[in-house]
């Protein structure tokens, strides 16, 4: 499996079980926002993840990645910041929003092992 996958699918685990723990310890408005800002992460990752690989695809000139890179890399903002502008205005929990675009980053460091080991 390819570590992109492995990382998309201990990131939506993680996403799980952080909304079931906010939902028990806090509210499930808490839990929504958890799972709200885990999928933002996870569709912001596996969009980077499928433009890179476009750039760095052997056969691509390096001046037609690079453009293919800023456009993208442009367009992926804007969409993060629609994004953010409807979550905000709907009054989401801030911080339980923040703790759900984190588990890229915590699904990054669980996967550390495998990758030191080259399983991948």
């Amino acid at each position: 499996m390819e570590i992109d996958r492995i990382i998309t699918l201990k990131a939506l685990v993680i996403t799980a079980l952080l909304a079931a723990a906010a939902a028990v310890f806090y509210t499930k408005a808490h839990a929504l926002a958890v799972v709200v800002g885990g999928l933002v992460a996870v569709a912001n990752f596996r969009l980077g993840a499928r433009i890179l690989k476009r750039i760095v695809v052997p056969g691509v000139s390096s001046a037609d990645g690079r453009n293919a890179g800023i456009v993208s890399f442009l367009a992926r903002y804007a969409i993060l910041a629609a994004e953010l502008y409807v979550i905000i205005s709907l009054g989401i929990e801030p911080v339980a929003f923040l703790v759900g675009l984190s588990v890229v980053v915590a699904a990054v460091f669980v996967s550390a092992p495998v990758l030191k080991k080259g399983e991948v």
